[in-house]
């Protein structure tokens, strides 16, 4: 029961590390902090588009419609 609180503890202390790596990040736009937060996402962004290439499209294209435009 001890190990899941630490393991806890250690979860919320890597989260406020991360919330405020971003508040610092975006107050400043420092190019240090920027490249740590591509460090810490680097991992899921080499996996993910191997993982869901088969349900993604080929080409990513803008919508041609518009949500306030009128048809005729």
């Amino acid at each position: 029961m001890a190990e899941a609180r630490v393991d806890d503890q250690a979860a919320r202390d890597a989260d406020a590390a991360l919330a405020d790596l971003w508040a610092r990040y975006v107050a400043g736009r420092d190019g240090g902090l920027r490249d740590r937060l591509i460090l810490h996402y680097a991992p899921w962004s080499s996996t993910w588009p191997g993982g869901s290439a088969p349900a993604s499209p080929r080409t990513w294209s803008r919508p041609t419609w518009s949500p306030t435009a009128r048809s005729a």
